[in-house]
């Protein structure tokens, strides 16, 4: 299955109810900060749910380390939604240095997903309005 790959991130498939197609495991990485760095009463929100969640969080064999990215990553995925995008494309907007740059990664995201479906590359374009 594709997933999209900017540089310094990986994906996974959902832990949880299918907030998100994707949840981006970025931790500590540029997006997570930047993203947060935001959004202040949202970090403060996740960190007072995770405190009111302790005995839970413990009782399902999990950390608090693992259920903050958790945690951030369906914020993110919902923050994405609420756009009206897809995450891999809010990922771009929030990471891209340039215009170019944005273009560049989601042309890359278009490419191999024409290469997972084993399409032509003009095909593909063509079908997907890609100039």
């Amino acid at each position: 299955m594709y997933r999209f790959n900017p540089p310094g991130f990986s994906t996974t498939k959902p832990q949880r109810n299918g907030t998100a197609q994707w949840i981006l495991k970025v931790g500590t990485t540029q997006l997570a900060a930047k993203y947060f760095a935001q959004n202040p009463a949202l970090e403060l929100e996740i960190e007072v749910a995770i405190a009111g969640s302790l005995a839970e969080i413990h009782a399902v064999g999990s950390t608090v380390e693992k259920e903050r990215e958790l945690r951030q990553m369906e914020a993110f995925a919902a923050e994405a939604v609420d756009r009206g995008l897809e995450i891999h494309e809010l990922v771009i907007r929030l990471l891209a240095d340039s215009p170019e740059q944005a273009q560049a990664w989601h042309l890359e995201h278009h490419r191999r997903i024409a290469v997972s479906l084993g399409m032509d590359w003009e095909k593909y374009k063509a079908m997907n309005l890609i100039g």
